[in-house]
């Protein structure tokens, strides 16, 4: 999963009228108008629109589990994207950097022509 030092976070409010009828022997319902507002998420100290801010918010509320905040917090991090980039090349068995063999190279020199002097 890729790493972000930051997220912001847009929290939908959602306002409907619902029209309900009832004609003797059923009822009908129609929604007759939608408002949405959107705004920033309410993060902890006073942190908003931040999408971390906003998990530790609902982490101390109850609403999501320690497990849920950490897979966040492994995702979100505020210590750079280094440590998860090595975490997550070393899970499929990668090696970042290039092995090469010196006795495969090549010696070439340029030709005068293509020799600037300063």
């Amino acid at each position: 999963m890729p790493t972000v030092t930051r997220s912001d976070c847009t929290q939908v409010d959602l306002k409907e009228t619902v029209s309900i009828e009832y004609n003797g022997s059923e009822f009908t319902g129609k929604l007759t108008q939608v408002h949405i507002d959107f705004n920033a998420c309410r993060g902890i100290n006073n942190r908003n629109n931040d999408l971390w801010a906003y998990m530790a918010s609902m982490y101390y509320q109850g609403k999501i589990t320690p497990e849920q905040f950490g897979q966040a917090g492994r995702i979100i991090t505020n210590e750079g994207c280094d440590h998860a980039t090595r975490y997550e090349i070393n899970k499929q068995g990668l090696k970042p950097g290039y092995d090469h063999d010196i006795d495969e190279w090549t010696v070439s020199t340029l030709p005068p022509s293509l020799v600037i002097i300063l």
